[in-house]
């Protein structure tokens, strides 16, 4: 491996597409260099045969091809590409990334759950490997929501749970009404389908506390309201402390707002508007039921995971 390598993801998920630029020193240490997205929303186009419609697919692959047509002109040494397990069931999948490899010569890498969840804890762990509690990383995405456990070494197991945020808003049907008329049912809901991975993991901790982590674009909007300059940096939002109390506050006085007001209010996250304080909420609950009251925010991801197994193999390679 070279002494110093510039290394990207490309990240094709259900709903966005996100181009994560790095540098690494050969060492393992990492140096972000920039990041950028396009909500796409692929998933909302699939229909009812589970197949995506072609200008779904043209729209998404126009999107990835500038991107690493962006990346070609800096000379990076190496772009990863994948797309998240929730894709690998649809039927013409192999249209979409044959159509990738044909447009930009790139063909993206479609994860197992079990690969996806280790991408995302090995992202989120990266800057606690000096603490010796167990760890409990929160993931709370659009359509689903992960609970990932283990230590500062290895992920030991996930629950992938159907409390995504904007689920949770197509189900509760939520708009101006959610805490005044849909919270009980709604926490009611969030406590039974997140049961059995909480008596799972509370059984493992067997009475220790954990370090909890929260990552993904809903926690790291949540840090980028709380935090001073109230906007979204990499560098003066990683790694923030906040507990469920601040949370659920944050969630409530989002919840009474006009969908326009949020949107003013989350500036460039705008296009989550409509449930972005479903997902704060979310994350409050799942602390909760847990039984703990702390956690920290990282924008470290899947993306920061993918690129750190990279450097590693790499490494080993050589």
């Amino acid at each position: 491996m070279k002494k110093e390598q510039k290394i990207a993801v490309l990240d094709i998920s259900p709903d966005s597409v996100s181009m994560l630029l790095t540098c690494s020193d050969g060492l393992g240490n990492l140096e972000i260099i920039n990041e950028f997205g396009a909500v796409t929303r692929l998933v909302d186009s699939i229909n009812k045969y589970n197949i995506l419609p072609k200008e779904s697919i043209k729209k998404t692959i126009d999107i990835c091809e500038e991107m690493v047509n962006i990346v070609n002109a800096d000379n990076y040494d190496k772009i990863i590409a994948v797309v998240t397990s929730s894709l690998s069931k649809v039927i013409n999948r192999s249209e979409f990334l044959g159509g990738c490899h044909t447009r930009f010569n790139i063909f993206p890498h479609i994860l197992t759950p079990h690969e996806e969840n280790n991408y995302i804890y090995k992202g989120a762990v990266q800057d606690f490997l000096n603490i010796k509690q167990p760890i409990i990383v929160i993931e709370v995405g659009e359509h689903t929501a992960e609970i990932i456990y283990g230590t500062k070494e290895v992920m030991i197991d996930a629950f992938s749970l159907n409390l995504g945020s904007l689920y949770l808003s197509h189900i509760f049907k939520l708009k101006n009404t959610f805490f005044n008329k849909v919270r009980s049912p709604l926490r009611k809901f969030i406590k039974k389908t997140s049961e059995d991975a909480v008596n799972t993991i509370n059984n493992w901790l067997n009475n220790r506390d954990p370090l909890i982590i929260c990552t993904g674009s809903c926690a790291t909007t949540y840090a980028g309201l709380i935090s001073k300059d109230g906007q979204y940096n990499r560098a003066s939002l990683n790694d923030i402390k906040s507990n469920i109390n601040t949370a659920r506050i944050m969630a409530r006085k989002m919840g009474k707002m006009t969908v326009s007001a949020r949107q003013s209010m989350l500036d460039t996250e705008s296009t989550r508007a409509e449930f972005t304080h479903i997902g704060i909420y979310t994350i409050s609950k799942l602390i909760k039921n847990l039984g703990f009251k702390d956690f920290y925010i990282t924008t470290n991801d899947l993306k920061t995971g993918l690129i750190k197994s990279y450097i590693e193999k790499t490494k080993h390679s050589v």
